[in-house]
């Protein structure tokens, strides 16, 4: 299950920096792992994972004069999941207010992963996914 939150009017350093913070204060309170480095969607603000690798994930990005936070529940979402997802909207709305929309599936924003994979996301990927030979 996917879902997505949009901030109309939020594409300013200012929005991009609440919508970290919401973004890390989830991580810390939760326990989720940060993700960002192995991100290949332009204009990231932060990745998060339920564990490296696993589960479910959450994320900010920056499309035109949108910031999308996408929720994927992965393949077996866990009980996590929506308690984290309740967290973030909450906060979401308690920053943005009116400019939050909740869009219906047809008014997804794509996830458009067309970034070169960088040195510093093949390294945390050879740290966090060795292969068992």
């Amino acid at each position: 299950m996917r879902t997505q939150i949009h901030i109309l009017d939020a594409s300013g350093l200012e929005e991009r920096a609440r919508v970290e913070q919401i973004l890390v204060s989830a991580a810390a309170k939760f326990g989720i792992a940060d993700t960002t480095v192995t991100s290949r969607v332009p204009d990231t603000i932060r990745c998060y994972s339920e564990r490296v690798g696993f589960g479910f994930a959450v994320g900010g990005r920056v499309v035109g004069k949108l910031v999308i936070v996408d929720f994927n529940a992965g393949k077996a979402p866990s009980s996590d999941f929506s308690v984290i997802k309740q967290y973030i909207t909450l906060e979401l709305c308690r920053t943005f207010g009116d400019r939050i929309h909740v869009p219906m599936e047809s008014e997804y924003v794509a996830v458009q992963s067309t970034l070169p994979e960088s040195d510093a996301a093949r390294e945390f990927r050879r740290k966090h996914f060795r292969l068992e030979r």
